[in-house]
Parts: structure tokens; sequence; C-alpha cells
């Protein structure tokens, strides 16, 4: 079986990583709108509102789509630790940009979450690599077994 190239692998994760960090944006804004109109004051009036509601909407079932369309061209080994890598930067960065989580760092914490996010990746890094060398001695055994079956034939 023809596998496609990394490049397109790896467009597929980022993909769908990115519409993940669009539905938790957009969700957090939509359920903010949801608890400042339950409690009285309607935010449903402005017509941005529907922009967020709408994306929010859209990007849920867009997300499983390219979720599982990665899937298709991904072994999980290479697809769940790169979605969970570019999604977890990704909502970083969203929620640093947008709601300004990140104002309020001390030295200690900026040393702290760099940490994290350099554990993060060199995680990724490992299960790459171990993805690789999982994928190489398939396609060794498969050469293997594909000789093997030739000279059988030939002997015969």
């Amino acid at each position: 079986m023809l596998q496609p190239s990394r490049l397109i692998r790896a467009t597929h994760v980022i993909a769908g990583s990115v519409v993940g960090n669009f539905t938790a944006l957009f969700g957090k804004a939509f359920s903010g709108l949801l608890v400042y109109t339950i409690s009285g004051n309607d935010q449903f009036t402005d017509p941005f509102v529907i922009v967020i509601v709408l994306v929010f909407l859209i990007s849920l079932p867009l997300q499983i789509f390219l979720i599982n369309a990665s899937l298709a061209v991904n072994d999980l080994l290479y697809h769940i630790p790169n979605f969970y890598v570019f999604w977890n930067v990704g909502n970083i960065l969203t929620g640093a940009i947008f709601y300004e989580e990140t104002t309020h760092f001390s030295p200690e914490n900026w040393i702290l979450f760099l940490s994290g996010v350099a554990i993060l990746f060199l995680g990724i890094f490992f299960t790459n690599v171990a993805a690789l060398s999982k994928q190489n001695s398939k396609t060794s055994w498969s050469s293997i077994s594909q000789a093997t079956h030739n000279t059988t034939c030939a002997m015969l």
C-alpha cells in the first residue's frame, strides 16, 4: 500500500488541530455568552454573536471530519501525539492572545510553563522516532517476506 508523503500526513494532523483550536476558542466564547445571558444580561443582540455561534457549530463536525481524514492516512502512533501537541500549543497561544491568560505570569511561571512545553515537544519527538522505527521494521519485514516468497516460488 502506498503511503502519502510526510507533508500530506502532517498537514492532515495540523488541519485537524487548528480546527480544534477554533472549536475550543469559539466554544469558550459561546459558553461565556450563555453565562451572561442566563444571568440576565442578554448577549444575543449583537450581530457578531451570530458569527461566534456559526463558527462554533461549523467547527464541531469539521473537526471530527478532519481527525477521521488524518486517521485514514496516518498511523495512530503518529496521529494522536502530534495532534495532541499541535492542539495543546494552539490552545495555549489562543488563550494567551484572546483571553490574556499569561499577562500575570511571574518569571517562575514562565520558566515552568516553557519547561512544560519543552517536555511536551520532547515527548512528541521520541514518539515520532518510535513510529518511524515501527514503520521501518514493517518495511524490512515486508521485504524479507516478499524475498522469501519469491525464492520459494522460484524453487517450485
